[in-house]
């Protein structure tokens, strides 16, 4: 049976000085063991009790405000709650609460947690740690960008407390090394627990995508193979509706229903993990981008494929991902491409709270190209932008609620292909590729 995770409950404070920058304390080698050299926002570890009180009471306890002083000399009252999260560390699962405060006095110049303390803008932050923030920090600036006090574009990049210590290497583990450590933040911001806006996106366009697709699969009662199945929720819904649903999973999710369903193990093991079985779709949802020998895994897939069968892929365009930036100008936004797809695999964040994980640039050409030399050819292919899936009233709701997605209408968000076997004839389901008219 597996050992409940130890939990951690932290508040971080927000503290203005006259000019709206933020108290922030360089941490004291001597009295931390993580973060060193990093600057963040005062913050102390609380009771889970009081950190849920704290949320529903508005006001520091007498403990919460006593830890506070010793942290920055000064006492503090409580404004407003900004923005909470969540996060899976090595060894604890972090909850995390950053609160808006008043200071009463004039903070110390040092403490025993901090050996500096200063106020610091956002750039100021950055540019002195290099882009990479601890978690505090991270929401913050996170709350800044979902309430448009920072560009969506502002550069930073969360790192994990055994980053920070140089415990873990990024540059020394491979791919899937990679994902074991950061699929447990990634199913925590699929479920909308990080604080960033990732998940409210893809259950906007992306999710209702597959949704559509699971509908035509039970309709034909076709068997499906789900490669990289996260915790197993699509296969449950597959299983309810009496499909032959099956997964392959590099860490064994926690759903107790579709568990017996889910192989353990990587896509190019596929054809070990099945042995004869066959399948009517495989599936691979945002897998692609982040397997090292895509022709190997193609071909592994393929001889899983059975007589009729398909392999559907979705994944994030390179060009309008990772090869340029948002420009808002006056409510308006435009795509600017400043480099092309790299041919080298980089290490990147995944809403920059998720990673880092080793990212591939494969354009679709490539991807195409991949799949005919594995056997494979192109039967369908679909763009799915915001409104996709959204009809004109829930389209101009999501705009009013969140008007920073905009953009998402003139590119594609995500991008989805389906193979079958070369040699096989079958009818055509491709859509035209072109960013939509502004």
């Amino acid at each position: 049976m597996k050992q409940k995770e130890r939990e951690i409950y932290s508040v971080a404070l927000v503290i203005h000085d006259t000019d709206s920058n933020i108290l922030c304390g360089l941490r004291d080698e001597l009295e931390v063991h993580d973060y060193k050299g990093f600057w963040s926002i005062p913050s102390t570890t609380v009771e889970k009790e009081e950190y849920y009180s704290l949320l529903d009471n508005k006001q520091f306890s007498d403990n919460v405000t006593q830890a506070f002083v010793e942290r920055i000399g000064a006492k503090i009252a409580f404004e407003e709650v900004l923005i909470s999260g969540e996060r899976i560390r090595s060894s604890y699962h972090l909850f995390q609460l950053v609160i808006h405060a008043k200071i009463e006095s004039i903070p110390s110049l040092r403490t025993r947690k901090y050996k500096k303390l200063e106020y610091l803008s956002p750039t100021q932050i950055v540019q002195r740690s290099d882009g990479s923030v601890g978690t505090c920090i991270s929401l913050y600036f996170q709350y800044l960008i979902d309430n448009r006090l920072l560009p969506s574009t502002f550069e930073y990049r969360e790192v994990t407390p055994e980053i920070a210590v140089g415990s873990i290497i990024p540059e020394n583990m491979n791919s899937a090394m990679l994902w074991k450590i950061a699929a447990p933040n990634y199913a925590l911001l699929l479920a909308g627990k990080t604080g960033t806006d990732g998940a409210s996106i893809r259950s906007l366009s992306l999710d209702r995508y597959v949704a559509s697709l699971e509908k035509q699969w039970a309709w034909q009662g076709l068997s499906v193979l789900d490669v990289g199945c996260g915790d197993g929720a699509l296969l449950e819904r597959l299983l309810v509706s009496g499909i032959d649903a099956w997964g392959i999973e590099l860490n064994m999710p926690s759903r107790n229903s579709a568990q017996s369903h889910i192989m353990c193990g990587e896509a190019s093991e596929a054809k070990s993990l099945f042995k004869e079985k066959k399948f009517n779709v495989i599936f691979a949802n945002l897998v692609f981008e982040w397997v090292e020998d895509l022709e190997l895994t193609l071909g592994v897939l393929r001889q899983c494929l059975a007589s009729n069968g398909r392999i559907i892929a979705t994944f994030t365009v390179p060009e309008f991902s990772h090869a340029g930036r948002w420009l808002n100008e006056k409510d308006k936004a435009s795509w600017l491409q400043e480099k092309s797809p790299r041919r080298s695999p980089e290490l990147v964040m995944i809403n920059r709270c998720v990673g880092p994980v080793r990212y591939y640039s494969r354009g679709t050409d490539q991807i195409i190209t991949l799949g005919a030399t594995a056997g494979l050819c192109v039967c369908g292919m679909n763009d799915i932008y915001l409104d996709t899936t959204l009809d004109e009233a829930e389209l101009t709701q999501v705009l009013v609620e969140k008007p920073q997605l905009a953009r998402h209408l003139l590119l594609p968000m995500f991008r989805a292909i389906e193979f079958t076997q070369l040699g096989l004839r079958v009818p055509c389901r491709s859509t035209a590729i072109h960013p939509r008219e502004p």
